[in-house]
C-alpha cells in the first residue's frame, strides 16, 4: 500500500512518461523536441522532468529531461534545446533516445523570418544509432499576438546523414546521406486562462527518393500552476515511410506527461 501512495504521488508531482514501440520502430524526425515558444529580447529557460518509479512484483523505471534556452537582442534569437528518455524494465533498457539542436533566427519583417539550424539525435530502438539534420529556410507567421496565440510555418532546405543500427561490426556501421525539403506548421491556442494547446506538424520528403520520406505531428496541453511552474501534457506521432535497416515498422509513438518550469 505505501509503495502505491509513494508511486502515485511521484507520477502526480512529476510525471508520467510511456513510449509504444512496434517490433522494430522507425528514425526519429530532426526538431520534434525544438519548438519553444518565440522569445523576445533576453533570456528565458524552460526545464522539463518527467520521472516513473514502480517497484514490487515488477521493477521500472522511466527519465525524461528536457531543456530549451533561448536569447533575444534586436531582431535576433538563438536557441539550444537538449531532451533525453531512459527507460528500463527489471533491469533491461527499453527505450533510449536523445536529441539536441542548436538554432539562429532572424525576424526580417512582422510576418517574415529565417532560420539554420543543427540538430543531433539518437535512438538505437528506433534503429538511428546517429542522425546530423542541417536545416536552412524561411518562416512566415499568419498571426503570432502572444506565444499562446499563434500560427507560424516553416520552409526549407534539410540536409541529413544518419547511421543506422545494423549486425554488423561498429566499423561497417552504414551511413546514408540525403537532400530534403522540410515544411513545419505550429499553431498554439489559449483554451482558457490557465490552459494552453499546441499542435505541430512537420513533413520531411526526399528530394532523391520520392519514397523517403518523414511525417510527424505533437498535440499538446499546458496547464499554469503557478507563475513558474505548469503541467504539459503530450502525444508525439513520428512516421518514416521508408523502413531503416533490420526493421519492419515505421511508425513510433511516445505519450508523456511532465512537469515544465519557466525562467
Amino acid at each position: 500500500m505505501l509503495n502505491f501512495v509513494f508511486i502515485s504521488a511521484i507520477v502526480f508531482a512529476l510525471g508520467v512518461s510511456t513510449r509504444s514501440f512496434a517490433q522494430g520502430t522507425s528514425a526519429t524526425a530532426g526538431t520534434v523536441t525544438a519548438n519553444p515558444a518565440n522569445a523576445s529580447d533576453g533570456i528565458h529557460d524552460e526545464t522539463q522532468l518527467g520521472i516513473t518509479i514502480i517497484s514490487g512484483n515488477t521493477n521500472s523505471q522511466s527519465y525524461t529531461i528536457g531543456e530549451i534556452a533561448s536569447y533575444g537582442w534586436d531582431s535576433n534569437i538563438v536557441k539550444g534545446t537538449l531532451h533525453y528518455l531512459n527507460t528500463t524494465a527489471n533491469g533491461t533498457n527499453t527505450a533510449l533516445l536523445w536529441d539536441s539542436m542548436g538554432r539562429y533566427e532572424r525576424q526580417l519583417s512582422p510576418n517574415l523570418g529565417a532560420f539554420a539550424d543543427q540538430v543531433v539525435e539518437s535512438d538505437v530502438f528506433s534503429g538511428v544509432v546517429q542522425r546530423n539534420s542541417t536545416d536552412l529556410g524561411g518562416q512566415y507567421s499568419f498571426w503570432n499576438r502572444s506565444d499562446t496565440d499563434k500560427l507560424v510555418t516553416e520552409f526549407g532546405y534539410r540536409y541529413i546523414t544518419t547511421q543506422y543500427t545494423t549486425n554488423l561490426p561498429n566499423s561497417n556501421v552504414p551511413t546514408t546521406v540525403n537532400h530534403s525539403l522540410r515544411l513545419y506548421a505550429e499553431i498554439d491556442k489559449a483554451i482558457s486562462s490557465t490552459t494552453t494547446g499546441r499542435l505541430w506538424a512537420e513533413y520531411v520528403p526526399s528530394l532523391s527518393n520520392s519514397n523517403d520520406w518523414l511525417f510527424n505531428f505533437e498535440p499538446s496541453a499546458t496547464v499554469l500552476i503557478s507563475k513558474i511552474l505548469s503541467l504539459k501534457i503530450a502525444y508525439l506521432y513520428k512516421y518514416h515511410n521508408l523502413i531503416p535497416p533490420n526493421l519492419t515498422v515505421g511508425s513510433d509513438t511516445a505519450f508523456t506527461t511532465t512537469l515544465v518550469a519557466k525562467f
